[in-house]
């Protein structure tokens, strides 16, 4: 491993790699997309989405990209890979940001 970070891991282990090592119980996993909407002479506003779920340790699905045929998220049975987009784009962490954004401009403009 070269240490190099990329945009699916922090770690820059990239999807499938370091998670296997973990006990089952610790495979809890949360994805967190920040949207900052700047004007000029305003305070920043801020949206967060979240999304929970967990890690399985072997893919399973074909859609999707990075972690997506790992991460299983809560009240859910699948991965992300395995439910597809619909689903995904319904409950991920950056739809839930971008819902937020998008009530928020509805409402003030």
């Amino acid at each position: 491993m070269s240490g190099e970070r990329t945009h699916q891991s922090p770690g820059g282990f990239g999807p499938g790699c370091a998670h296997r090592y973990l006990p089952d119980d610790e495979l809890q996993a949360r994805f967190i997309c920040v949207i900052c909407f700047l004007q000029e002479g305003a305070e920043p506003v801020y949206f967060e989405g979240v999304c929970e779920g967990h890690l399985v340790k072997k893919t399973v699905g074909l859609r999707g990209f990075g972690y997506d045929p790992l991460f299983i998220p809560t009240a859910y049975h699948e991965t992300f890979a395995e439910l597809g987009d619909d689903i995904k784009n319904q409950i991920s962490h950056r739809a839930r940001a971008l819902n937020q954004f998008q009530t928020y401009l509805t409402n003030e403009y």
